[in-house]
């Protein structure tokens, strides 16, 4: 600092430096654990193309299934980020992984949709906690301006998930009939193994607090602690609050809503793209489908690194937010009406840039609000009231199919639209009603 107490380009330099530091050897192994949860929270919609027609799985019953993961998932979300304050991460997110790669392999011995919606329930049970446990244990090392930054990195592990996933499970799909097993059976056992070996690695590496880093210098340990300690108490002193103190503020119900919105959207998408894009492609082999499934998401991954980036180095959300969420909805509404199958998977390709490239901004608003009044509550309480889209959205899609009887009615398109226009409206409310400073949010002592 210099003699007014402003920060000089020599403390930026260090700091950075330091941050750089802790990401490095923070990141690699939650992305690898963000991919390995995602594949297996998501491998359900690709092991559909041959699990349905053995299971006799009807399209609402597959959009029952689908979401009723997020059920148990919002129900112990909120409890299960008390307990990872309460026992720590190392241990905490240790026992997320192994239950929920217990749980998938499991889903390989359903003989019946009663099973697998059973499983699917567990599955949300065993994982929640998961993402929310991740994104307050982050802010507990990191900076407010790093964290939209860091953000789109946990959803770039998300969109690798589907890239890596989509053609890894179809190829599991078209090739792996060992022992008279089907393939979508050894699909979750494949990809259910690997949350069993990475729980050991979890529970040996990670680091719980800044405080208990040895791999930084002393000095580096206690510029990170001052740091971030004083970003979060230096407008007030964070305290615990209810889930009713954070209902009864409308910023906080703008924001969960928004993020209802956006995710009933993406999981729609995500659960019901295979079987999209197989109808759209004539019926090519599985594998193929998996390829084609992968382009959307290789374009979203590009989009939300470069908004997430550009927002940080302006300090700017508010556009950030906006306009990709707009482009999401400009997307549905041209895929409804789209009547060639290529313009149908250009529509979704911008559907789902736009969507991905703005939560990690919509994240970094959040983190920086709720990390001042009760950080680890209310990132899980916004988290588990918007994932209940994720319920939400499947289900519908599955209606709409049944209808129609096309795997991708432009009513249900429509639908998802008018979600993200409600999601967009909400920001604007928000933003209008709170201004704009560096994260998009007003810095006020939690009243």
């Amino acid at each position: 600092m210099n003699a007014s107490g402003q920060e000089t380009a020599a403390d930026r330099e260090y700091g950075n430096r330091i941050m750089k530091t802790v990401i490095w050897h923070l990141f690699p192994l939650i992305l690898i654990l963000y991919i390995v949860n995602y594949i297996d929270r998501v491998n359900l919609g690709f092991a559909a193309l041959t699990m349905n027609a053995d299971l006799g799985i009807t399209p609402v019953v597959f959009g029952l299934v689908s979401g009723i993961f997020f059920i148990g998932y919002v129900i112990f979300e909120y409890p299960s980020n008390r307990l990872m304050e309460r026992y720590g991460a190392k241990i905490w997110i240790s026992r997320i992984i192994l239950s929920w790669g217990i749980v998938v392999i499991l889903l390989a011995f359903a003989r019946s949709a009663f099973d697998v919606a059973v499983l699917r329930l567990l599955l949300g049970i065993a994982e929640a906690g998961f993402y929310p446990g991740i994104v307050f244990y982050l802010s507990l090392w990191l900076r407010g301006r790093d964290l939209a930054r860091c953000m789109s990195y946990l959803y770039a592990a998300q969109i690798i998930a589907i890239i890596i996933g989509a053609p890894l499970s179809t190829l599991i799909l078209d090739h792996a009939m060992w022992l008279d097993i089907s393939g979508w059976r050894w699909l979750f056992i494949l990809e259910g193994v690997p949350a069993i070996i990475l729980c050991i690695v979890t529970f040996r590496y990670l680091t719980n607090r800044p405080e208990d880093a040895s791999w930084l210098g002393e000095k580096e340990r206690a510029w990170l602690i001052r740091t971030v300690k004083a970003e979060r108490e230096s407008h007030g002193t964070p305290v615990r609050r209810t889930p009713a103190y954070f209902l009864s503020r409308t910023w906080f119900n703008r924001l969960w809503i928004a993020f209802f919105c956006e995710m009933a959207c993406g999981y729609a998408i995500v659960f019901w793209l295979p079987q999209i894009i197989h109808s759209l492609s004539d019926g090519d082999s599985h594998t193929m489908t998996g390829l084609l499934i992968a382009v959307p998401y290789i374009c979203a991954l590009a989009c939300m690194l470069l908004c997430a980036w550009h927002s940080d180095r302006t300090s700017e959300r508010k556009y950030h937010l906006i306009i990709p969420w707009s482009a999401a909805a400009a997307g549905f509404f041209l895929s409804a009406i789209a009547s060639d199958p290529a313009i149908a998977l250009v529509s979704l390709t911008l559907s789902a840039a736009g969507m991905y490239a703005g939560v990690p901004v919509f994240w970094a608003i959040v983190t920086d609000r709720v990390r001042k009044i009760d950080g680890s509550g209310g990132i899980a309480l916004v988290n588990a009231l918007g994932t209940l889209g994720g319920f939400v959205g499947p289900f519908l899609m599955g209606i709409f199919i049944a209808d129609s009887g096309t795997a991708a009615p432009g009513p249900a398109m429509l639908v998802f639209c008018g979600f993200m226009l409600v999601a967009v409206m909400l920001t604007l409310w928000h933003f209008r009603d709170n201004g704009t400073v560096e994260s998009g949010l007003p810095h006020q002592t939690p009243t």
